[in-house]
C-alpha cells in the first residue's frame, strides 16, 4: 500500500475513497481499493471509532506491524463528512497531511456555509470572505462552466437525495495563479433541530495534483489538435450531463416525454441529441456538437451520459 493519506467519505452507507494523497479518487469503496490488503479490517474499524469519536485517533494492527492515524473531517454543525486515515509502519512519519476543508450548500434556502479550510482551499482569504450566507454561485467559478461544474449545478437544480459527484476543478486562485481543486458532494436530506427536514449538499475539497501516469506525451499536432476542440467537447459533455439528469427526472411520463425534454435541453446548449433510449431505469443520452475553426468546422464532438432515480 502506498504511504499516502487516504480521505474517506463517511456521509453514504458504504466509506468511499475520493482522494489518495492529493489526487482525486472517483468515489471508490475503501473495501475495493483495499481488496489486497491485510489490514483492510483494522482500517475499517478505525474509521468506524474515528468517526464514533468524532476525533482523530492512533491504533496500531493486530500483528503490531502497522499504525493508524486518522483526522476527522468535521463541519461547523457537527456532522462529520469524512475521515483522513494513514498507515504505515511504526518507526514511519506520516506524510504531509492535505488540508480538507467541508462546507454545506442549503438546496432548500439557496445558501452556503463554509469553513475557513474550503475558502483557503479555493484560493480565497478566509479573513476577507463571509463563511455564512453564501450564495450558491459564491462557490462556482466566475467564468464558463465545464462539465463537472454544470453537474453540480444541474444537482442543486434537480435537487435528487443520494446524488454523488466527485471530481477536480481549475480554478485562479485570487492572487491569480492557477489552482487545481478536488472535490466531492453527496446530497441528503436531514431533520433539523426546528423540526422540517431540509435538502443539504454536503461537499469536502482539498488541493488536488494531476494524476502523473494520466500524462500523455507532448505532441505539437496533438497540443494543436486538442486546444481546438476542448472547449467543443466541454459543451458536448455538459450538454449530454444535463441532457440525461433531465430524461431521467421524465422517465415516468414515458420514454417520448423524456427524450424530448433531454432534446430541449442540448438545442438550449448548442448541441444535437443524437441518440436518446431507456436501459433498465436509466437513460442514455448522446449528443453532438459542431467544432468551429475561423469559417470551417472540425468534428463533431460526441458525448454519451447515462442517467436513472438516486
Amino acid at each position: 500500500m502506498i504511504h499516502d493519506w487516504l480521505l474517506v467519505e463517511t456521509l453514504g452507507g458504504t466509506p468511499v475513497v475520493v482522494a489518495q494523497g492529493r489526487q482525486t479518487v472517483n468515489l471508490v469503496a475503501l473495501t475495493t481499493l483495499l481488496r489486497r490488503s491485510p489490514h483492510l479490517m483494522a482500517v475499517q474499524t478505525a474509521i468506524a471509532e474515528t468517526v464514533q469519536a468524532r476525533q482523530g485517533l492512533s491504533s496500531i494492527t493486530p500483528k503490531n506491524d502497522r499504525v493508524i492515524r486518522t483526522e476527522v473531517v468535521q463541519m461547523t454543525d457537527g456532522r462529520i463528512h469524512g475521515v483522513q486515515v494513514w498507515i504505515g509502519p511504526p518507526d514511519m512519519e506520516p506524510t504531509e497531511r492535505p488540508e480538507v476543508g467541508p462546507l454545506v450548500w442549503d438546496l432548500d434556502r439557496g445558501t452556503a456555509v463554509g469553513t475557513p479550510e474550503s475558502l483557503r482551499n479555493s484560493g480565497w482569504d478566509p479573513t476577507a470572505k463571509t463563511l455564512h450566507n453564501r450564495t450558491l454561485a459564491d462557490d462556482l467559478p466566475v467564468r464558463d462552466l465545464i462539465p463537472s461544474e454544470a453537474k453540480v449545478l444541474c444537482m442543486a437544480i434537480t435537487r435528487r437525495p443520494g446524488t454523488t459527484i466527485c471530481d477536480t476543478w481549475e480554478l485562479t486562485g485570487a492572487d491569480g495563479e492557477p489552482l487545481q481543486i478536488g472535490f466531492v458532494t453527496r446530497v441528503v436530506r436531514e431533520r433539523q433541530e426546528d423540526g422540517p427536514t431540509r435538502l443539504l449538499c454536503r461537499a469536502m475539497n482539498w488541493r488536488s495534483a494531476p494524476d502523473p501516469a494520466a500524462a500523455r506525451e507532448d505532441h505539437l499536432a496533438q497540443r494543436i489538435l486538442a486546444g481546438l476542440a476542448q472547449p467543443g467537447v466541454h459543451r458536448a459533455q455538459a450538454a449530454a450531463d444535463l441532457g440525461a439528469l433531465a430524461a431521467a427526472g421524465q422517465l415516468a411520463a414515458g420514454h417520448t416525454a423524456a427524450c424530448t425534454r433531454a432534446a430541449a435541453v442540448a438545442t438550449a446548449m448548442g448541441a444535437v441529441l443524437a441518440r436518446c433510449e431507456a436501459v433498465d431505469l436509466d437513460v442514455v443520452v448522446a449528443v453532438e456538437v459542431t467544432i468551429p475553426v475561423g469559417r470551417f468546422a472540425v468534428g463533431p464532438a460526441r458525448a454519451v451520459a447515462r442517467a436513472g432515480p438516486a
